[in-house]
C-alpha cells in the first residue's frame, strides 16, 4: 500500500464519526404521491376505462360552509372530505389519454348519464350539472367527468362529479378543435359539488 492510499484511509475513517456525530435524529417525512417518473403515465385502451366508471349514492352528508345556510354553524370539511374520498377513485383513470379528450369527454358523460338511468338515479339533473361544467373543446384546459354521485350538500341534492383534467397547448387540429401536442394523459384530479336543482357548484377541491 502507498503512502498516499494510507493517508487518505486514515483520514476518511477519521471523518466517519464526526459525520455520524453531526447528524440529528428526526422523525421520517409523511408518506407522498410517487413522483412522475415512477408512474406508469402509459395510455390505457378507453374501453376498459369506461367500465371503471362509477355512479352511485354517497353516503355521507357534505356540510356547506359557514354563511352559506349552515344553520348549525359547523365547520366546512367538506373539500378535506371529497379529497380523502375520491382521490383513490380518481387514481383509477390517471392513465386516460388527452388525445382527443373533447370527442373522450362526451363518451364518458353519455356513459354516466346511462348508469344513472340503470341505477334510478336522477339522470336528467345529471345531465344539466355535465353539461353545465362541460368543457369548451378550445378553452386551453381539458377536463373529463369520469365519475358521478349523488349526494346530500346540507339540505340540497347534489351531484358530486370526479374529473380528469390538464393544461393542454393550444393546437388548432383539422377538426377546428384545440387538440394536445403530445399524447399526455389527463392526469389532475378536480371534484365538484354541484347542486341538483339549479347546477351551481357549491364546493370544489382540485390539485394545481
Amino acid at each position: 500500500m502507498t503512502e498516499l492510499r494510507r493517508v487518505f484511509i486514515v483520514c476518511f475513517i477519521a471523518v466517519l464519526p464526526i459525520a455520524s456525530s453531526s447528524c440529528k435524529k428526526v422523525n421520517p417525512p409523511p408518506a407522498m404521491a410517487p413522483a412522475k417518473h415512477d408512474v406508469d403515465w402509459t395510455p390505457v385502451p378507453l374501453a376498459d376505462l369506461l367500465a371503471k366508471v362509477q355512479v352511485r349514492p354517497f353516503k355521507q352528508v357534505l356540510t356547506p360552509a359557514v354563511g352559506d345556510d349552515d344553520d348549525d354553524g359547523n365547520t366546512n370539511d367538506t373539500p378535506r372530505l371529497l379529497w380523502d374520498s375520491f382521490l383513490d377513485y380518481h387514481s383509477q383513470f390517471h392513465r386516460l389519454s388527452g388525445k382527443d379528450w373533447y370527442r373522450t369527454s362526451l363518451l364518458f358523460r353519455d356513459r354516466l348519464i346511462a348508469l344513472a338511468k340503470d341505477t334510478g338515479l336522477d339522470a336528467a339533473s345529471l345531465s344539466r350539472c355535465l353539461d353545465a361544467f362541460a368543457a369548451a373543446p378550445d378553452n386551453g384546459v381539458a377536463y373529463v367527468p369520469v365519475g358521478a354521485f349523488a349526494a346530500q350538500y346540507g339540505k340540497e341534492p347534489a351531484w358530486i362529479v370526479v374529473y380528469c383534467w390538464e393544461n393542454i397547448g393550444r393546437v388548432i387540429g383539422k377538426d377546428g378543435h384545440t387538440i394536445l401536442t403530445l399524447d399526455t394523459t389527463l392526469s389532475h384530479i378536480y371534484v365538484r359539488v354541484i347542486q341538483m336543482s339549479d347546477a351551481k357548484e357549491v364546493a370544489m377541491v382540485h390539485c394545481k
